[in-house]
């Protein structure tokens, strides 16, 4: 597909030298002096520059992004305000299907179709943000963080959501972990990547957060979060769990002070 676009922005291109090179010859012609058809074709062009502007920086955009490869008719993209899949590129437009974003109150808030077809112009490859979420990894880290009271076993919690989540993830993360770790290996990068689903703990307002940080494919994140919530509130809910883990819930300190001012 990327071969396909460089071929379309070369015969662009070449299509736009030929006709420039026609008009230019059939003025000189017509005219009879160079250098004032010099002249003139800069007068046009100048004009024409100002006037078409916005058609021009799309078009620049789009050429940009065949021969760059920014992104292409299937990936999932994020470009300035849009984010979808996209469904069409033409030399100075871009559509994608909509897709839904915690991000962006009053619409689908998970990653799903809102069913709207956004088209926005090929000039925001040149002044915006691209982020393409399928190009190259179409794979992404995702957390579910469940919050439980200060007064449970903390450790035993971990310990447990830890094995739920490498029940129904571990095998599936192995191989895109490992893909990931040759991405950053081939970018000179160290970081260690694991193989298997974590579990981290960080102090919240009046409980303690266990966030399980899992990979998943992009396309998926929805479906593995719910299915991984239906199975920790499952497994939480049994006997030998529920003594030693407890939910989360918000606390409010009261103090009674006495007439005499004391506590």
């Amino acid at each position: 597909t990327r071969g396909w676009s460089r071929s379309q922005a070369i015969s662009a291109l070449a299509g736009i030298a030929v006709w420039l090179v026609a008009i230019g010859l059939a003025v000189s012609v017509l005219v009879g002096d160079l250098r004032a058809l010099v002249g003139s074709l800069g007068l046009i062009g100048l004009a024409l520059s100002w006037a078409l502007q916005t058609p021009i920086e799309s078009f620049t955009g789009w050429l940009l992004n065949s021969f760059q490869g920014y992104y292409r008719v299937g990936d999932r993209v994020s470009v300035g305000e849009v984010f979808g899949d996209v469904v069409k590129i033409d030399f100075l437009t871009t559509t994608v299907w909509e897709i839904g974003s915690p991000q962006r109150p009053g619409f689908v808030h998970a990653e799903q179709p809102t069913g709207r077809v956004v088209t926005f112009p090929n000039s925001e490859v040149l002044t915006g943000t691209i982020m393409n979420l399928t190009r190259d990894f179409p794979y992404a880290w995702d957390e579910l963080t469940i919050g439980v009271g200060n007064e449970s076993d903390l450790r035993h919690a971990m310990v447990v959501l830890e094995r739920i989540a490498r029940e129904l993830l571990g095998e599936q993360m192995k191989e895109p972990a490992a893909s990931y770790r040759g991405i950053l290996a081939r970018a000179g990068l160290t970081e260690p990547i694991a193989e298997a689903p974590q579990v981290f703990a960080a102090p919240a307002d009046s409980w303690t957060d266990l966030s399980i940080r899992y990979l998943v494919p992009v396309r998926e994140r929805r479906r593995w979060k719910s299915e991984l919530a239906v199975r920790v509130s499952e497994v939480l809910a049994q006997p030998e769990n529920a003594s030693r883990v407890f939910p989360a819930y918000p606390r409010r300190q009261l103090q009674a002070i006495a007439p005499d001012g004391r506590a």
